[in-house]
Protein backbone atom coordinates (compact mmCIF):
# COMPACT_ATOMS: atom_id res chain seq x y z
CA UNK A 1 0.00 0.00 0.00
CA UNK A 2 2.91 2.17 0.86
CA UNK A 3 4.56 1.48 -2.54
CA UNK A 4 1.15 2.60 -4.50
CA UNK A 5 1.05 5.75 -2.35
CA UNK A 6 4.64 6.77 -3.73
CA UNK A 7 3.69 5.98 -6.92
CA UNK A 8 0.83 7.69 -7.03
CA UNK A 9 2.27 10.81 -5.62
CA UNK A 10 4.35 11.95 -8.40
CA UNK A 11 1.57 11.13 -10.89
CA UNK A 12 -0.82 13.78 -9.08
CA UNK A 13 1.56 15.89 -8.92
CA UNK A 14 2.43 15.45 -12.98
CA UNK A 15 -1.17 16.02 -13.29
CA UNK A 16 -1.73 19.45 -11.17
CA UNK A 17 1.21 21.10 -13.39
CA UNK A 18 -0.45 20.26 -16.35
CA UNK A 19 -3.90 21.08 -15.24
CA UNK A 20 -2.37 24.75 -14.36
CA UNK A 21 -0.85 25.03 -17.50
CA UNK A 22 -3.75 24.67 -19.63
CA UNK A 23 -5.40 27.00 -17.42
CA UNK A 24 -2.91 29.27 -17.93
CA UNK A 25 -2.63 28.94 -21.57
CA UNK A 26 -6.05 29.63 -21.91
CA UNK A 27 -6.27 32.75 -19.95
CA UNK A 28 -3.12 33.98 -21.68
CA UNK A 29 -5.36 33.93 -24.71
CA UNK A 30 -8.27 35.17 -23.65
CA UNK A 31 -6.18 38.53 -22.12
CA UNK A 32 -6.01 41.65 -24.20
CA UNK A 33 -2.54 42.34 -25.47
CA UNK A 34 -0.48 44.11 -22.89
CA UNK A 35 -2.00 47.62 -22.85
CA UNK A 36 0.55 48.84 -20.37
CA UNK A 37 3.50 48.27 -22.85
CA UNK A 38 1.59 49.55 -25.96
CA UNK A 39 0.80 52.43 -23.98
CA UNK A 40 4.71 52.80 -23.64
CA UNK A 41 5.18 52.54 -27.01
CA UNK A 42 2.59 54.61 -27.75
CA UNK A 43 4.14 57.74 -25.12
CA UNK A 44 7.25 56.38 -26.55
CA UNK A 45 7.03 57.61 -29.84
CA UNK A 46 5.55 61.59 -28.67
CA UNK A 47 8.82 61.46 -27.11
CA UNK A 48 10.75 60.87 -30.25
CA UNK A 49 8.51 63.43 -31.94
CA UNK A 50 8.81 65.98 -29.54
CA UNK A 51 12.76 65.40 -29.47
CA UNK A 52 13.16 65.78 -32.78
CA UNK A 53 11.27 69.02 -33.33
CA UNK A 54 13.05 70.45 -30.45
CA UNK A 55 16.14 69.97 -32.69
CA UNK A 56 14.32 70.97 -35.87
CA UNK A 57 12.66 73.45 -33.82
CA UNK A 58 16.74 74.91 -32.71
CA UNK A 59 18.07 75.01 -35.84
CA UNK A 60 20.28 71.90 -35.88
CA UNK A 61 17.71 69.62 -38.18
CA UNK A 62 15.47 69.81 -41.00
CA UNK A 63 11.69 70.54 -40.05
CA UNK A 64 9.71 67.32 -39.63
CA UNK A 65 6.29 68.94 -39.25
CA UNK A 66 4.65 69.62 -43.08
CA UNK A 67 7.79 67.10 -44.51
CA UNK A 68 7.42 63.70 -45.54
CA UNK A 69 9.70 62.74 -42.17
CA UNK A 70 6.45 63.83 -40.46
CA UNK A 71 4.95 60.32 -41.72
CA UNK A 72 7.24 58.24 -39.44
CA UNK A 73 4.93 60.03 -36.44
CA UNK A 74 1.71 60.67 -38.06
CA UNK A 75 -0.82 59.24 -40.25
CA UNK A 76 -1.30 60.11 -43.59
CA UNK A 77 -3.96 63.01 -43.07
CA UNK A 78 -2.21 64.31 -39.63
CA UNK A 79 0.65 64.61 -41.03
CA UNK A 80 -0.88 66.85 -43.64
CA UNK A 81 -3.22 69.04 -40.87
CA UNK A 82 0.19 69.41 -38.42
CA UNK A 83 1.84 71.87 -41.34
CA UNK A 84 2.70 74.96 -39.15
CA UNK A 85 2.95 76.64 -42.37
CA UNK A 86 -0.65 75.98 -43.29
CA UNK A 87 -2.00 76.26 -39.97
CA UNK A 88 -0.14 79.69 -38.71
CA UNK A 89 1.14 77.99 -35.44
CA UNK A 90 3.05 74.61 -34.24
CA UNK A 91 0.66 72.55 -33.12
CA UNK A 92 3.48 70.75 -31.05
CA UNK A 93 3.86 73.66 -29.17
CA UNK A 94 0.72 75.84 -29.64
CA UNK A 95 2.11 78.95 -30.50
CA UNK A 96 4.22 80.67 -32.93
CA UNK A 97 6.98 81.01 -30.88
CA UNK A 98 8.29 78.80 -28.29
CA UNK A 99 10.20 78.53 -25.08
CA UNK A 100 9.23 75.74 -23.82
CA UNK A 101 9.91 74.29 -19.71
CA UNK A 102 8.34 71.55 -18.30
CA UNK A 103 7.84 69.32 -20.72
CA UNK A 104 5.47 66.12 -19.56
CA UNK A 105 4.81 63.28 -21.61
CA UNK A 106 2.84 60.14 -20.04
CA UNK A 107 -0.01 57.84 -21.02
CA UNK A 108 -3.43 60.04 -20.08
CA UNK A 109 -4.72 59.11 -17.34
CA UNK A 110 -8.41 60.70 -18.22
CA UNK A 111 -8.18 57.82 -21.16
CA UNK A 112 -8.85 54.65 -20.78
CA UNK A 113 -6.52 52.91 -23.42
CA UNK A 114 -8.52 51.03 -26.21
CA UNK A 115 -6.94 47.98 -28.04
CA UNK A 116 -5.18 49.80 -30.89
CA UNK A 117 -5.91 53.24 -29.53
CA UNK A 118 -3.78 55.35 -27.29
CA UNK A 119 -4.16 58.28 -25.58
CA UNK A 120 -0.85 60.37 -24.59
CA UNK A 121 -0.64 63.58 -22.70
CA UNK A 122 1.67 66.19 -22.92
CA UNK A 123 2.21 69.03 -20.44
CA UNK A 124 4.52 71.93 -20.83
CA UNK A 125 4.94 75.82 -20.43
CA UNK A 126 5.40 77.99 -23.29
CA UNK A 127 6.56 81.29 -21.81
CA UNK A 128 5.24 80.51 -19.08
CA UNK A 129 1.64 79.96 -20.32
CA UNK A 130 0.43 76.08 -19.15
CA UNK A 131 -0.61 74.06 -22.08
CA UNK A 132 -2.11 70.74 -21.83
CA UNK A 133 -2.28 68.50 -25.44
CA UNK A 134 -3.81 64.76 -25.61
CA UNK A 135 -2.22 62.95 -28.76
CA UNK A 136 -4.95 60.53 -29.94
CA UNK A 137 -2.83 57.20 -31.74
CA UNK A 138 -4.01 54.25 -33.75
CA UNK A 139 -1.94 51.71 -35.09
CA UNK A 140 -1.72 51.86 -39.16
CA UNK A 141 -1.75 48.47 -41.22
CA UNK A 142 1.83 47.27 -39.95
CA UNK A 143 0.68 47.48 -36.22
CA UNK A 144 3.17 50.88 -35.85
CA UNK A 145 1.74 53.75 -33.36
CA UNK A 146 0.95 56.98 -35.58
CA UNK A 147 -0.53 59.71 -34.13
CA UNK A 148 -4.11 60.62 -35.87
CA UNK A 149 -5.52 63.50 -33.79
CA UNK A 150 -3.71 66.36 -31.17
CA UNK A 151 -6.49 67.74 -28.99
CA UNK A 152 -6.44 70.63 -26.39
CA UNK A 153 -8.62 72.81 -24.82
CA UNK A 154 -9.51 75.16 -28.34
CA UNK A 155 -8.65 73.12 -30.94
CA UNK A 156 -8.85 69.63 -32.58
CA UNK A 157 -6.28 68.76 -35.65
CA UNK A 158 -8.71 66.85 -36.86
CA UNK A 159 -10.65 69.76 -37.28
CA UNK A 160 -8.31 71.95 -39.23
CA UNK A 161 -7.57 68.47 -41.25
CA UNK A 162 -8.07 69.59 -45.02
CA UNK A 163 -10.78 67.33 -47.11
Amino acid sequence: MQREKRRTAPVKATIYAAVIAVIAAAMSLAVPPDVSRADENAVALVRQLYRAHARAFAGTTPPILGRPAARAYFDARAAASADPGRLGFDPLYNGQDAEISRLRIASDPDFRPLRGTAFVRVTFRNFGQPNRLVFVLKRNARAEWRIVDIETRDWTLSEMTPQ
